[in-house]
């Protein structure tokens, strides 16, 4: 008697995970990190008070020190919000990019700095409170940013501000001419506009930063405030110039050599060239700021404007 034996082979499969899934667990980590790191904000605000004493010669703010270290932690608190939720935004569309397809470039990475800016700006405009009975000082006078930044740093970033528009220009000139695949000129005029909104977005900042009257209990804590408020304007300043580069000269020469098709021949050199200048400019705006890492700008003429100018 033969006993013949049958084997059936089972397979299992496991679904297959959406790649935003996979993602998951670094947001957790993320967010378990920016929860660990905001409730150290205090010690680091300590910290920051010595390191920009150091650098700017300021003496120790005194009877404004409570003052003074409550507004470095909200500038803390929101540089570090602004870089996280940057942060995010940037994982989920470089997400969206694998999930569809698409290499992930990790350009959208080059958002972080934004956050970092914007994040501390916002901060920094929070009101920081004192009691109504206690006697204060303010510096009421009508600031100009040339007063904070330096006269070069604002010219350039007025002209990569403009950046952006030479890109859309050049942009909509390729799809009227006709272009076999129109997609990368209308990724790169959506680009343009983006920078341009947020170059906008910047000088609104920046224009609420310079009417804002900040008040301490003496003229130590004002000088303070003016030096605090000098940093963040030419992060605010860098931030509108960064801006303008990636939404213009970038965004133009990646149309130029990567996407585009059926462009001009002169498109190449007006590329190139914009480019070359507008990385040399940002260099210079870079070395200034460098330079200038104990405000000398801002404590010749804004902290000047101080003597006889205080209203008790």
């Amino acid at each position: 008697m033969i006993t013949t034996l049958a084997y059936r082979t089972l397979e299992v499969t496991s679904p297959e995970l959406p790649s935003w899934v996979l993602g998951v667990p670094f947001l957790v980590i993320g967010a378990v990190l920016v929860r660990l790191a905001w409730r150290r904000r205090g010690t680091w605000a300590a910290a920051e008070l010595q390191r920009f004493s150091t650098a700017t010669g300021l003496p120790d703010p005194g009877a404004d020190r409570d003052v003074v270290l409550e507004r470095i932690g909200a500038r803390l608190g929101g540089r570090l919000l602004g870089v996280s939720a940057v942060t995010v935004i940037a994982a989920l569309l470089m997400a969206g990019e694998l999930s569809s397809g698409e290499s992930g470039s990790g350009l959208w990475l080059l958002l972080i700095p934004f956050g970092h800016v914007v994040g501390t700006a916002l901060g920094h405009l929070r009101p920081v409170g004192m009691r109504a009975d206690e006697p204060r000082v303010a510096a009421l006078r009508e600031r100009s940013l040339s007063d904070y930044v330096t006269a070069p740093e604002i010219r350039i970033a007025q002209f990569c501000a403009a950046l952006p528009v030479l890109t859309i220009a050049l942009a909509l000139l390729h799809l009227v001419a006709g272009t076999p695949s129109p997609t990368p000129a209308l990724v790169a005029i959506a680009a343009g506009i983006f920078a341009l909104v947020l170059v906008a977005w910047l000088t609104v900042l920046i224009g609420r930063a310079l009417r804002q009257h900040i008040a301490t209990r003496g003229p130590t804590g004002l000088a303070w405030a003016e030096l605090l408020r000098a940093q963040m304007l030419r992060d605010l300043v860098g931030g509108a110039a960064f801006a303008g580069w990636f939404g213009g000269a970038f965004v133009l020469l990646w149309g130029v050599t990567s996407s585009w098709r059926g462009f001009p021949d002169w498109y190449l050199p007006v590329a190139v060239s914009v480019m070359v200048v507008s990385v040399a400019a940002l260099l210079v705006a870079f070395v200034i700021g460098a330079h200038d890492k104990a405000l000398g700008w801002a404590r010749k003429h804004e902290l000047s404007h101080l003597d006889g100018r205080v209203h008790t």
